[in-house]
């Protein structure tokens, strides 16, 4: 019994200790208008859930001081966007609160999923269309345009985008760009250190006011119905000749 117990409390502490909670950048520098242009970057169709694309609030946004971190917006094409028919990535325009590498620089990663509309966003569910890495020098409110191509099929599939950060792993620290200024559809945040193992909604985690500033560039490829060769209309026309003489000869 008293094996048991001490048994008990070991793993009491244990997940004490190794539980982390997320946590705010702690650098000031007010509200910062990022002057972010989205429409002469990338170019193309543009879709957001940002209401506000231009303003980074300081210590609004969270991260995981133990482990890496990756963001994460999900897009009803069709719903949402009204697309549906293939799209086509062409890049993808987010915010950064702040960035401290090594030597004055960090990577990021930017990856794109196709997920089924109806399935969860689950890790198990999603389905890799493009991935880049991309320099971030060290700053505060700052804005990173990532040329990145995919293409899903809008009607059936949604899109996703990560924002991966390694800073644990590399000895950095980042935390993406948000406001309180309002999103059309969740802000995501995956950090199995601390409890996100699964993307999971930012406001579920105590940050209702993080909303991730994120904007896609990409092109709608227009459904269009196959036209027939000239073979194919004289056997059309051939076929219907056919059928009108022998309705008249049977009568």
């Amino acid at each position: 019994m008293f094996h048991k117990f001490i048994g008990s409390l070991v793993i009491f502490f244990s997940l004490t200790i190794n539980a982390q909670n997320f946590t705010t950048s702690g650098i000031s520098f007010g509200d910062v208008n990022s002057g972010l242009n989205i429409s002469s970057v990338l170019g193309g169709t543009l879709i957001t859930q940002s209401t506000d694309l231009a303003t980074i609030i300081a210590q609004n946004s969270v991260a995981c001081p133990a482990d890496n971190d990756s963001y994460y917006r999900r897009f009803d094409l069709d719903v949402d966007h009204g697309i549906n028919s293939n799209f086509n990535v062409l890049g993808v325009d987010f915010a950064t609160e702040t960035s401290t590498g090594i030597g004055g620089v960090q990577d990021l990663i930017v990856n794109l999923y196709s997920i089924n509309n109806a399935s969860l966003l689950e890790l198990a569910n999603l389905t890799l269309i493009g991935t880049t890495t991309i320099s971030v020098a060290d700053g505060v409110a700052t804005v990173q345009s990532a040329v990145i191509t995919g293409t899903l099929n809008g009607l059936t599939d949604d899109l996703v985008v990560e924002i991966v950060a390694n800073d644990t792993l590399n000895g950095t620290t980042y935390f993406i760009g948000s406001n309180a200024n309002g999103q059309s559809a969740p802000s995501f945040i995956l950090s199995a250190t601390c409890g996100a193992v699964e993307p999971t909604d930012i406001s579920t985690l105590g940050s209702p006011g993080m909303h991730i500033i994120m904007a896609v560039h990409g092109s709608i490829i227009p459904t269009t119905i196959p036209s027939l060769s000239l073979l194919g209309l004289l056997l059309l026309f051939a076929g219907m000749l056919f059928v009108t003489l022998r309705m008249r000869l049977s009568n």
